[in-house]
């Protein structure tokens, strides 16, 4: 294997400090990074915790929403700074389609938050609904059935 290719690899694995649960960990600037990352394709940003009552109703809707429409990103935060095991349990019982996980790293949440949207106060779920233009809809709360058709009608 040629050193540099083993070198670049190892840069990119230290860049993207991972849990040992398979959340990624999601810090200021995360959000800003996904956006570009999925530029140009449709996504939704999840932000979601253990102690939220209605996230995993949420969350569960929100995935069948991709499942019904594949060409959509589906992007999970988790807004626990611990507890990746139960986190990852709670996810797998879901059996959500194919996302990416995140968690909250960063000790300041409030200051995270204030990073991701500085009109959120910590209100769970919180979801961000991007079409293909990079315009976003966020909506605080589980959104209706009626409104989450209408987005992805929006998106053909």
């Amino acid at each position: 294997m040629n050193k540099k290719w083993i070198w670049a690899l190892l840069v990119c694995l230290v860049s993207l400090p991972v849990y040992a649960d398979g959340f990624q960990v999601f810090q200021s600037g995360s959000r800003q990074a996904i956006e570009q990352r999925h530029a140009g394709k449709a996504m939704i940003m999840a932000f979601w915790s253990l102690d939220c009552t209605y996230c995993a109703d949420d969350l569960a809707a929100l995935g069948e929403v991709v499942r019904q429409h594949p060409a959509v990103r589906f992007v999970i935060v988790n807004t626990d700074q611990d507890h990746a095991a139960e986190a990852a349990v709670f996810l797998d019982r879901l059996k959500l389609p194919v996302h990416e996980r995140w968690q909250f790293g960063q000790v300041d949440v409030e200051r995270l938050r204030y990073n991701i949207d500085r009109h959120w106060y910590g209100e769970l779920p919180r979801t961000y609904f991007y079409n293909q233009r990079r315009e976003v809809q966020i909506v605080s709360g589980k959104p209706d059935a009626a409104w989450l058709k209408r987005w992805t009608m929006s998106l053909q």
